[in-house]
């Protein structure tokens, strides 16, 4: 579709506003200056007028007030919601804990070393504890943070988040998963909300609103980036999600190349084999099966002769124990799953995506009731060596 005025320039920018305030979610501000920035690249002439555009958005017309129709005043056309400032807005609705926003001072005219300046910073730490965030996790990289003129932790510790409630994971570095991890982690347990940004609070923001939803709530990575969409477009955010990142971020703890997580290894003649030890031999009837190295605490490993059987130690079904299991489920692909046959533990199987949380607490109630803790009782048998243990359907 092609949008004009007269030149267009001036009300035709308007239109462009129009189309993506309504479409990715961006404040008028945000609007004008990609209108501005695609003409600068396309060689239009363009004449993006913010004010005028969050006048158009707000009234529905730039008629003025005491011209318009009465009966039209009251008419508001339907729309995606007005963004917050910041791209500010919770992740999910499962909870009030995660929020995810733009970083400090965001703009693409300030992406350079020492463009932002303190009184920027200062407006959004001050944006933020109105809203009652108390815990910040960034996912800038270390060039990034270079654009402010004072150390941006210096600058946040100063005005309200002291105490180490800051904490920084570029999803390019090793181990980047277990930092978002923990930060969450420490959120959760002093019920704290926790924001979560990247540069513009859409791509790489919208991957560790996935590890939390993942780890949390025991999802797939195609369930939370379905949930992440799904909020936005509720909460009037510019999200983007993407599955198979958030995938590969949580298999591998980070998005860093292979080559470049393991200089050496990739120098190596025999880098190229598996990273992981091979238990069956190729010409096994299960075929070659690999080990991962990076197994939860909670799962121990059980090898005998070419088979292998993962053990996920928990005492009930809780939120962790449901993300472990479904983890061995879709990361080992084995050729058979155990669980008790009792509704509690049926959900480990067949969560539904939309009731995870109320059904896990209901499920850690029932369990305990079923299960009262018996510190005299003997340990579990462990199955003999050689004989296949016996498989139950699951519920």
């Amino acid at each position: 579709i092609v949008v004009h005025c007269s030149g267009g320039g001036g009300r035709a920018s308007l239109g462009f506003g129009v189309w993506l305030m309504h479409k990715y979610g961006l404040s008028a501000e945000e609007a004008a200056q990609e209108i501005a920035d695609t003409a600068a690249v396309e060689g239009s002439n363009r004449r993006p007028d913010a004010a005028k555009l969050q006048q158009l958005m707000d009234n529905g017309t730039l008629k003025k007030k005491d011209k318009r129709d009465p009966e039209a005043a009251g008419f508001v056309a339907p729309s995606r919601p007005m963004p917050l400032p910041h791209n500010f807005a919770r992740v999910s609705g499962r909870d009030e804990l995660v929020y995810g926003s733009s970083r400090p001072g965001y703009s693409k005219d300030n992406e350079k070393p020492g463009a932002v300046t303190t009184e920027e910073v200062v407006l959004w730490c001050q944006f933020m504890q109105e809203n009652g965030v108390r815990r910040i996790l960034s996912l800038l990289g270390d060039d990034e943070v270079e654009w402010y003129a004072e150390p941006i932790a210096d600058s946040l510790a100063a005005h309200g988040f002291d105490g180490n409630p800051y904490t920084r994971a570029g999803v390019f570095v090793d181990g980047a998963v277990e930092v978002m991890l923990d930060a969450f982690k420490r959120a959760d347990a002093a019920g704290e909300k926790i924001v979560v940004h990247c540069s513009g609070g859409g791509g790489r923001a919208s991957l560790g609103f996935g590890v939390w939803l993942m780890h949390k709530y025991g999802l797939s990575a195609e369930e939370a980036a379905q949930e992440i969409a799904d909020t936005a477009a509720v909460e009037g955010s510019n999200r983007r999600p993407d599955a198979a990142k958030l995938q590969q971020l949580m298999d591998n703890g980070t998005l860093k190349k292979k080559d470049e997580r393991d200089p050496e290894a990739a120098a190596s003649p025999a880098s190229s084999a598996p990273e992981t030890p091979v238990t069956n031999p190729p010409d096994s009837p299960m075929g070659p099966y690999l080990i991962p190295t990076d197994l939860p605490d909670s799962v121990s490993v059980l090898e005998h002769d070419q088979t292998v059987m993962f053990l996920v130690g928990t005492a009930h079904v809780s939120s962790q124990s449901v993300f472990d299991v479904r983890r061995i489920i879709r990361q080992c692909k084995p050729h058979a799953v155990m669980v008790e046959l009792c509704e509690a533990r049926g959900l480990v199987l067949c969560q539904p995506p939309g009731n995870s949380k109320d059904a896990v607490a209901d499920s850690e109630a029932q369990a305990a009731a079923e299960n009262p803790p018996s510190p005299a009782a003997p340990p579990a048998e462990q199955p003999t060596a050689g004989q296949p243990p016996t498989t139950a359907a699951p519920r």
